[in-house]
């Protein structure tokens, strides 16, 4: 089966983008002795040694981040820059997963709103990561990013909604976060599926645009403007994880 993974904005230099990579990393993606593995980001982090772990749901990643590394690859993303795979591996002797690089850029990935990501893994160790967070194998012929996704992945949300324009009978909603290219779609989705029961905001320049309760603490989905999409949740997600917890947030209506 391939695996297909929508990832927002998010730019990894990996398969078809590998000319993106920089430094080792692209000399260990084409060596033959590395693979390369979508993980579950918290999983892994559970896994660390003590130490190197990271708090994905804390403001600034915890007390063992290096302050500002976050900060500057949200930043890295945001101005739609490509980023190596981190490189992990598994430590026989502490039994812990340890970072070669990259455990601030998974944090940033987090925030991003994505539960997973790919990490680059010496061939030895494929089978013991596997065991211990249930990391997939990513085949050379499958798909990463949002441009790759074949049409029918990423049209999902829009064509759901299309089918059932103005419509406001029950019908059971799929069961997965959706993806819309047209913004009054995108709002029929909130709209039925919340009962108009959230409120927008949006960032200064009002580029980004959040569905969210009341108070802010959780996130129903979001528009970009700049990429001309948003996405509605499955389940409401923590709004620092869809938010940029630096970015002032105020109410909006639209229009």
């Amino acid at each position: 089966m391939k695996l297909t993974v929508l990832l927002d904005d998010l730019r990894w230099a990996i398969h078809d983008k590998i000319e993106h990579a920089k430094g080792w990393n692209k000399k260990d993606q084409t060596s033959g002795k590395y693979t390369l593995m979508l993980i579950n980001i918290e999983a892994l982090f559970a896994h660390s040694p003590s130490g190197f772990e990271m708090d994905v749901k804390h403001e600034t990643g915890g007390e063992n981040a290096i302050p500002g590394r976050i900060d500057r690859a949200l930043k890295h993303w945001d101005a739609g820059n490509y980023m190596n795979p981190s490189t992990v591996a598994y430590n026989e002797w502490s039994k812990t997963i340890d970072f070669e690089d990259g455990r601030h850029r998974l944090v940033a990935a987090y925030k991003k709103g994505h539960e997973e990501a790919p990490v680059l893994v010496p061939n030895e160790h494929v089978e013991k990561i596997q065991e211990l967070t249930g990391a997939k194998v990513m085949k050379v012929n499958e798909t990463f990013g949002f441009e790759e996704v074949p049409t029918p992945h990423r049209k999902i949300g829009q064509q759901w909604r299309e089918g059932r324009p103005n419509s406001t009978k029950v019908k059971k909603r799929p069961n997965k976060n959706l993806w819309f290219k047209d913004q009054a779609l995108w709002k029929q989705d909130l709209d039925l599926e919340r009962g108009g029961n959230y409120k927008m905001v949006s960032d200064e320049d009002e580029e980004t645009i959040v569905a969210c309760d009341k108070d802010q603490n959780f996130a129903h989905g979001f528009w970009s403007k700049k990429n001309g999409r948003g996405i509605t949740y499955k389940k409401p997600r923590p709004f620092h994880m869809v938010a940029h917890p630096r970015a002032t947030f105020k109410d909006f209506m639209m229009k």
